[in-house]
């Protein structure tokens, strides 16, 4: 056989032993709640009384146990599925008044406002939104329900021509943007695994878009470009100022000093920033 023969065979087969070498793996850093409450919930996601009576015993000593408020709420809605699922009423109603941001009452309820909204019923869509303010007060609401809603009166303001009213949401909806890092907004948007941070595309916003439209409008961009430079030369990493500013030389025709403020926030999807892209990431509504 010749050489160039064997070349072309053996490069094949050194291409997989390669593909057999172990790839190590990186470390499993969940807590052991995190890992039983990920178990269990593979396990009910499909099926009936089975594998909620199997799981059962495990989910009743994790509610004993100290559990951070991501597992306490995972916990809640595992227990409620297996309780359901056995017909436990009295399991059921041990559960009725521990708290859940995530609960799906105040989910559904958002996205029937929304669905209000779609169908231009204004006025069901407010008084639905209504109905959660006691909630909001008391601090019971996820901040992605929350900022949901915001941007639905946002919307509803648009649609009424109230621009005084629109701007202050839209506003409110930018000064979430700085917890983009924290674990209130990864534990969603994050990467797989948790130390994973990844980018958000501040330049590709719809309420930052239409925060420089309404400043175009309101005819104060250089004012706001005044102010935040001002906040930002006694706090240069005041985030919600950089944000702000960015948006206003937009709105101002800068382009290139907008991206170049925007892009200077770590968090910000950049070609300079090695951070993967968000999950989970829809324009609502």
């Amino acid at each position: 056989m010749k050489p160039t023969h064997f070349s072309a065979i053996a490069t094949p087969l050194i291409a997989a032993a390669l593909l057999t070498q172990v790839t190590p793996q990186a470390p499993d850093t969940r807590s052991d709640a995190r890992k039983t409450l990920d178990t269990i919930n593979k396990q009910l996601f499909t099926g009936g009384r089975g594998p909620a009576l199997r799981n059962m015993v495990a989910l009743k000593s994790l509610g004993a146990q100290k559990l951070t408020q991501s597992e306490r709420e995972s916990w809640l809605r595992l227990s409620r599925d297996a309780a359901l699922r056995i017909g436990d009423k009295d399991w059921l109603e041990s559960l009725k008044n521990i708290p859940d941001t995530f609960s799906s009452e105040m989910i559904y309820t958002v996205l029937l406002a929304y669905g209000k909204l779609a169908k231009s019923d204004i006025d069901g869509a407010t008084a639905t939104l209504d109905t959660l303010e006691p909630a909001l007060k008391k601090g019971e609401i996820n901040v992605r329900e929350e900022r949901r809603i915001i941007a639905l009166r946002a919307r509803i303001a648009q649609l009424k021509g109230n621009r005084k009213a629109e701007r202050g949401y839209i506003e409110d909806i930018i000064k979430h943007l700085p917890y983009w890092s924290s674990e209130t907004c990864q534990s969603c948007h994050g990467g797989t695994e948790p130390s994973a941070q990844t980018s958000l595309p501040v330049t590709n916003l719809w309420f930052g878009e239409r925060f420089v439209e309404l400043m175009k409008l309101d005819g104060d961009a250089a004012a706001v470009k005044r102010s935040s430079e001002l906040t930002l030369a006694k706090d240069p990493k005041d985030a919600f100022a950089t944000l702000r500013l960015g948006y206003a030389l937009k709105a101002l025709g800068d382009d290139a000093g907008s991206e170049r403020v925007l892009l200077s926030l770590p968090w910000a999807e950049a070609p300079t920033h090695a951070l993967k892209k968000p999950r989970m990431m829809t324009t609502f509504p």
